[in-house]
């Protein structure tokens, strides 16, 4: 039979990092960020909203200041009636001694491709309402896939939230190194990110992995803002960082590289076994589905390869470990090759980079994989250190090519490219056959 996968649109971001002495933000970004110390501490904040394992659902996280009791109230848009759900709440104390309460529930009983209102907080103190879309079971869909964003250097923020205005994303997929960091100065550089971006997280699904940022290295990578802060598909490891959903035709696997990173640090092998021997059960269930749900992407934030300016990076150990494993340590991309996983995202090196297949078996089957892209400039920089003299770059395309490579099954890819505005986007439709 033949498989359909239509009008699938992925966003690429690529941010730079840089320090916040030398920040010379534009207009527009210093007019989006939001300062926390001028929202009311009573008031629920910081709202993001997440996939669950069940396409009728969809989880919310939110956090206040003060230990008060919270809920989350939601209908479907044009109707009055209302559900309300108890939020579980868990008083995090971060290891530097600074404390917030993070707020959890989970709307049910939703419809796919319906749209859905909610509020949280607690009566007389509930926040505005948010609006969101329960992702159809088939596409079309938006997705916009981002990594590397801190509050001080992400001159992309303005147009995501111009874009959450226009409801332009159904999903984030995210590959790690937010804020920079969410854990800064009491948690205040975290609290500032969540509040500058609320119009786009709580409305549009954000999904997360860490990024060796979320590490907390002082405290032996334990993450423990990271964990606290977001609520991801439960494996029944107690972990958030690595799960897997599906939309669609696809299936999604979020897993951490840092695991691996960190590892000749500080020696948590258990964390690398753990999430490997999750991921070969995952993917060959994965596998066992193809003929419904073709496709296996995953992402992460450290990748494999790369062939920029810091090309060294990637023959470090940390690369190296994750790509290849050693001794007794498995390695991420035979298993990636052996379970025939589609597609990867991956940040941390702070450049846009496409690879052709790497399997063997991709570059000897006959029908080809042809890529179009069009890369537009959005005020972000490739490629340079964090004191480097920033840039801002006007909108346009500055680069339109088309690749070729080669499949292993019986269908291809097909890219062609729409580009109705430029912003820090490249926007393929893909189809399938």
């Amino acid at each position: 039979g033949m498989v359909l996968l239509s009008q699938l649109s992925l966003f690429i971001c690529v941010f730079q990092c840089i320090s916040v002495h030398s920040w010379n933000p534009s207009p527009a970004l210093r007019a989006a960020i939001v300062d926390p110390s001028q929202l009311d501490e009573g008031m629920p904040q910081q709202v993001h909203i997440a996939l669950t394992k069940k396409n009728t659902e969809m989880s919310a996280t939110w956090l206040t200041f003060e230990n008060v009791t919270q809920q989350l109230n939601f209908r479907k848009v044009f109707t009055m009636k209302t559900c309300t759900v108890q939020a579980e709440t868990t008083k995090f104390v971060n290891p530097t001694g600074w404390v917030r309460y993070i707020h959890r529930a989970v709307m049910t009983g939703l419809t796919p491709g319906e749209s859905y209102a909610y509020q949280v907080g607690r009566p007389g103190y509930l926040s505005k309402e948010f609006v969101f879309k329960q992702l159809p079971l088939q596409p079309p869909y938006n997705i916009m896939v981002f990594g590397d964003l801190g509050v001080y250097n992400g001159e992309s923020i303005p147009t995501m939230l111009q874009e959450a205005e226009k409801r332009t994303f159904d999903l984030l997929v995210t590959v790690g190194d937010y804020a920079y960091d969410l854990f800064s100065n009491n948690g205040t550089v975290g609290d500032q990110y969540f509040a500058t971006l609320e119009p786009l997280f709580a409305t549009v699904p954000y999904m997360v992995v860490a990024g060796n940022h979320e590490a907390e290295e002082t405290f032996k990578a334990n993450y423990s803002t990271y964990r606290n802060s977001f609520t991801m598909p439960d494996e029944g490891y107690g972990d958030n960082q690595f799960y897997s959903f599906d939309l669609g035709p696809i299936h999604f696997v979020g897993l951490s590289s840092e695991f691996y990173a960190f590892y000749p640090l500080h020696g948590q092998k258990e964390t690398i076994f753990t999430q490997y021997n999750w991921l070969v059960k995952d993917l060959e269930v994965a596998n066992k589905n193809r003929n419904f749900r073709p496709w296996i992407f995953a992402f992460f934030h450290r990748p494999f390869y790369c062939s920029n300016t810091d090309e060294k990076q990637c023959n470090e150990i940390p690369h190296r470990l994750l790509r290849d494993g050693h001794k007794d340590i498995p390695g991420l991309e035979q298993l990636f090759i052996d379970q025939g996983v589609d597609i990867s995202f991956t940040g941390h090196e702070h450049s846009y980079e496409r690879f052709l297949p790497r399997t063997p078996s991709a570059l000897s089957v006959c029908e080809p994989l042809c890529i179009a892209y069009s890369l537009c400039t959005n005020s972000f920089i490739v490629g340079k250190s964090r004191n480097e003299e920033v840039h801002w770059f006007t909108h346009r395309v500055i680069e339109t090519i088309m690749i070729c490579a080669r499949r292993d099954r019986d269908r291809y890819i097909g890219f062609s490219v729409q580009v109705p505005r430029c912003g820090c986007f490249f926007r393929p439709m893909v189809g399938m056959t």
